[in-house]
Parts: structure tokens; C-alpha cells; sequence
């Protein structure tokens, strides 16, 4: 400890001054230490950011060509494809889904751990939640020769307050697991209770292998699969780990108990929420929604800005299966904007990434213009990064489709747009 003199000498003075001086000076290099090395993170961070979004994009338009035109092999009613053909199709499409699958949860880990991903948490029923998410999920497990039993009491609703599209991301993914990692014929089964916190817990039982107390805590780790590999089990080793982030995301938590040869349990707990008084009658907005018009039997015009020819190609043939629309194609925004000025179409698709105008601007053009202002434009682009989907809607796109295309969500978008502009007219 430093002996400070009472009486101080003017050169006990000048010491104590220096010693002060030093003490700011070290404070002062430390702060702009910890300032500079924020800057470096969020740099850091940034710089992963938009590394990430150009990869994702540049993965995702050469996937946009191989699952989209599968699957309109797939489709093909006319010249329907032989069974080792049908085959081959199936193998292409599945890979295909699975390398978009990694794609898309390194996305949401990358957000998750750069602390961008944003949730809107809303009273979510998990009663309608868990009967859509099981009747997804049928499919694979029939497969699978797998039987899903949900004993969720269906009488009165049990709400959580959760970000309604996250609940459902973990709610499927945890299905998808219990179903992947059964034994053939196994059985899942779905269960809720009111915790002792007062939180909803809901409970994923399968009658899988099971997993080894010592590795247990390990399945949360990102990209460890356990021994998954060794039965040709397909995963990315990162769901679970995105699905621990979310719940927690959520102020809700995730635990797993597991005994080898009879099966594990996944529980998540979730705050509890409030449910929507049963006498409110459904907005004017909502009963709209709820019945689907019918396209007019007129030539419906659509307008596709796309500068890459294997997605237009992939485009002119998905809107072959819709006779009523024609389709005009423009390589680069400046040409849309003439073509939407000549032709007022009644839907325009737009890729965001173009040469000279990029979507965005292009989108600020068309509103601009009295003609065209009133058209509904639909973003079709592989930016997948949830900023650039946020901002493209925030400026006025209908909606913002993202590549690979799903052939069968990419008609209902169209379908339901024409179906309204038809009904208006």
C-alpha cells in the first residue's frame, strides 16, 4: 500500500500526481483496449456474416436447378419415368434435401451464436401445433413403419408463450429424431404436463436404442452424431443443438434421460401463456383467409426478373402446369422495368441479385410509377440470411421465397395471389 504523507512536500506532491496520471493512463489504455477488441468481434462477427450469406447463396442457386427440375421429373404426369428412373429421382432429391438442410441449420447457429437470431413470441396452442406438425412428419415415419401416438388432451387448449415458427422448428426436429433413430416399427409418443413451475412441459418418448448415460450430455454438442454414422442414419449433428438455443431462446429449458435398449425421452419446458378468449369472433381479415378464391379463367400475366438462365428455365417449366398464366422473362432489372411498363402484369417475380439494378431498387422503381405501383412483386432469391428476407419485405415485396424452389409452395404462393387479384377484379 502506498504511504501518502499528510503534510506533502511539493515533491510528494509531484509524486502523487504522477502516480495518478499513471493510474488514468493504464485505466485509459484499458478502455480503449476493450473498445477495440468489441470493434474486432463485431467486425469478426460481421465479416462471418456476410461470408456465410455469399455462401449460402452461391450453394443455393446451383440447388435451385438440381431439386427444382427433379422435381418436376417427379411430377410428370405425361411422360412418367421408369421405376429405376423414379429411383434415381428419389436418391437425387434426397440428397439434395439433406445438403439443404445443412446449409440452412448453419445458418441458424451462425445467427444464434452472433446473437441475430430474432424471435417473436406470441400464446401459441400446442394443440393445433403438435396435430400439423405430426401430420408433416407422417409420411416419413409410415416409412419407417413407425406409429406416432399423441396423448395430448385435445379439449382445452394448453398455451405456451413461444415464437410460434421456433416452437414448431424444435418441436419437428425432436419428431424427426425420435422417428430417424427408432427401431423399425418402434413407437413415439408425444406427452404434456404442467411442471411444478408452473411452465408446460412436453415430453418426445421413443423406443429407440437408446443412448449411453456417458454420452448423453454430449448430444447437444454441435456436429457430434454419436455413433449415428455406423447405421446409416443421415443427420447434420446440429438440430439439437439449435433446438436447445431456441428453447432457451424462449426462457424455456431441454432435457434428456435415455436407457440403453428401451428408448429416450426429450423434454422441453416452456413458459406458460395465455389462451385466447373463446367468445372473440374471427376478424373480417381471417375468415378471408380461410377459403381459397378461384383463379380467373382469363390469361393471368407474370413477369420473371432472373439473370441466371437455369432458373428461368426451371420456372417456364414449373408454370407449365398452370395453362392460365403466361410468362414474360427479363435477364436484368432494366428490361423488367420496360416489360412491366408495356405489359402491367398481374404478378412479378424478382430475383434479388442482379446485374447493374439489384430487386431492391428495381421493387422502388415499380412503386414509383402509376402503372405499376398497385402489382404485387414476390422476391424468388438463395439469400436465406433472415436480415435481407426482413428488409425485402420491410420495402414492400408480397412475400419472399427462397431458393432451392419447392415446387408445390411456389404454385400455392402464385395460386393464392392470382386468386385474390381475380377475385378483386
Amino acid at each position: 500500500m502506498e504511504f501518502i504523507n499528510p503534510n506533502p512536500t511539493i515533491f510528494d506532491l509531484r509524486r502523487i500526481n504522477s502516480l495518478l496520471e499513471n493510474e488514468i493512463a493504464i485505466r485509459s489504455q484499458a478502455e480503449k483496449d476493450a473498445i477495440l477488441a468489441k470493434e474486432e468481434a463485431e467486425k469478426a462477427n460481421q465479416a462471418k456474416s456476410e461470408f456465410l450469406a455469399r455462401m449460402s447463396h452461391e450453394l443455393r442457386t446451383p440447388m435451385n436447378a438440381i431439386l427444382g427440375f427433379s422435381q418436376l421429373l417427379e411430377l410428370n404426369r405425361e411422360e412418367t419415368l421408369s421405376p429405376s428412373q423414379k429411383k434415381s429421382v428419389s436418391q437425387i432429391i434426397r440428397a439434395g434435401n439433406h445438403l439443404l438442410e445443412l446449409i440452412n441449420e448453419i445458418l441458424d447457429l451462425s445467427r444464434i451464436e452472433a446473437g441475430k437470431m430474432t424471435l417473436s413470441p406470441e400464446n401459441v396452442d400446442l394443440v393445433p401445433l403438435l396435430e400439423e406438425t405430426v401430420s408433416f412428419l407422417l409420411p416419413f415415419a409410415q416409412q419407417r413403419k413407425v406409429s406416432i401416438v399423441d396423448t395430448v388432451p385435445k379439449s382445452i387448449p394448453i398455451v405456451v408463450f413461444a415464437d410460434f415458427t421456433r416452437l414448431k422448428q424444435a418441436l419437428l426436429n425432436l419428431l424427426t429424431n425420435a422417428v430417424k433413430y427408432n427401431n423399425l416399427g418402434g413407437t413415439v409418443v408425444i406427452e404434456s404436463r404442467t411442471a411444478p413451475d408452473g411452465k408446460i412441459a412436453v415430453t418426445v418418448a421413443d423406443t429407440g436404442p437408446g443412448i449411453p448415460q456417458d454420452k448423453l450430455a454430449a448430444i447437444f454438442e454441435p456436429f457430434n452424431r454419436l455413433e449415428a454414422d455406423r447405421y446409416g442414419v443421415e443427420g447434420t449433428g446440429i438440430g439439437l443443438t439449435i433446438t436447445k438455443s431456441l428453447i432457451e431462446l424462449m426462457d424455456g429449458s431441454i432435457s434428456a434421460e435415455s436407457v440403453v435398449g428401451q428408448g429416450s425421452r426429450f423434454t422441453i419446458e416452456l413458459p406458460m401463456g395465455k389462451a385466447a378468449d373463446p367468445g372473440v369472433e374471427p376478424s373480417d381479415a381471417d375468415r378471408a383467409g380461410l377459403s381459397s378464391p378461384a383463379v380467373s379463367e382469363r390469361k393471368n400475366v407474370v413477369l420473371y426478373v432472373e439473370d441466371n438462365p437455369a432458373n428461368m428455365d426451371l420456372v417456364k417449366d414449373i408454370l407449365l402446369l398452370r395453362p392460365h398464366i403466361q410468362l414474360l422473362c427479363a435477364p436484368q432489372a432494366r428490361m423488367g422495368l420496360d416489360l412491366a411498363q408495356a405489359h402491367v402484369p398481374d404478378l412479378i417475380l424478382m430475383d434479388i441479385h442482379l446485374p447493374g439494378m439489384d430487386g431492391l431498387a428495381a421493387l422502388k422503381q415499380l412503386r414509383e410509377s402509376d402503372s405499376t405501383r398497385n402489382i404485387p412483386v414476390i422476391a424468388l432469391s438463395a439469400n436465406a440470411m433472415e436480415r435481407c428476407v426482413r428488409k425485402a419485405l420491410d420495402q414492400g415485396f408480397h412475400s419472399y421465397l427462397i431458393k432451392p424452389i419447392h415446387v408445390e409452395t411456389f404454385l400455392q404462393t402464385i395460386d393464392a395471389v392470382l386468386g385474390r387479384m381475380s377475385a378483386s377484379k
